[in-house]
């Protein structure tokens, strides 16, 4: 019987940041999914620098105490058990984001071979039928939950 590899997934740093403010929410459910090791989650050196650097800004951090500890919970759980990838360099990129901020999220899409790059970003998902995503799938949260 061949053996069914899992998905390989990129999640928007935005909903990470969701997951972390919000629990129960969309955003949230995928990052429990994934810590049941149901899919890979890649991340690149960008995703996480991002993600840190939103965590330690004080307009975060003046939320609730919480919201700290989760997301430092969060980036050691990330650091621990999500594959790390060497991003495709923007310039090799086949597609590019209206929103050139949004490209290094395809960009490690793309480096890791993702099947999916889960986002809330319009600026990404006006993007889920163009045929230079090859096997690429842009969805949202919730059509990501809905196949799994």
């Amino acid at each position: 019987m061949p053996k069914v590899s899992k998905l390989k997934v990129v999640i928007d740093t935005n909903l990470l940041i969701s997951a972390i403010i919000t629990a129960q929410t969309n955003p949230d459910k995928v990052i429990q999914i994934w810590k049941k090791d149901i899919f890979i989650l890649l991340v690149s050196q960008q995703l996480m620098s991002e993600l840190e650097d939103v965590i330690s800004k004080k307009k975060f951090l003046n939320y609730h105490a919480v919201f700290k500890e989760r997301g430092e919970e969060l980036i050691a759980s990330l650091k621990a058990a999500a594959e790390a990838v060497d991003p495709l360099p923007v310039k090799k990129l086949p597609i590019h984001s209206r929103d050139p901020k949004d490209d290094y999220l395809l960009a490690t899409a793309f480096g890791g071979k993702a099947d999916y790059l889960v986002t809330g970003d319009e600026d990404l998902l006006i993007l889920s039928s163009n045929p230079g995503l090859e096997t690429l799938k842009i969805v949202s949260a919730k059509q990501f939950l809905s196949l799994l």
